[in-house]
């Protein structure tokens, strides 16, 4: 008698920290941070008593836009890797 395994037979289980609706929330939020960092760098730029802790709202540029460019890339790959699969297979597949 043969043994078959149950797991085989199962579809993959994606976790929830890597969809697409993740994916665009994080470039949302980081777009945010960006736009509040170039407020931040304005106002330091403007008055003296702020001058010091403009590193705070370059700091917080930079890191925006890294995970800005971190989650366009994922979304980029997705929608290529959907494109191809697309060309492939045809219609009616889920991003």
């Amino acid at each position: 008698m043969r043994r078959t395994s149950l797991l085989a037979d199962q579809e993959p289980v994606i976790s929830w920290h890597d969809t697409t609706a993740v994916y665009g929330i994080a470039a949302g939020f980081a777009l945010a941070v960006m736009l509040f960092a170039g407020a931040g760098i304005s106002v330091a730029g403007e008055k003296a008593e702020f001058s010091h802790y403009v590193w705070v709202a370059w700091l917080l540029l930079v890191l925006g836009a890294v995970v800005l460019m971190a989650s366009m890339l994922r979304l980029g790959r997705r929608l290529f890797l959907a494109i191809e699969r697309y060309r492939d297979k045809g219609p009616g597949l889920p991003l």
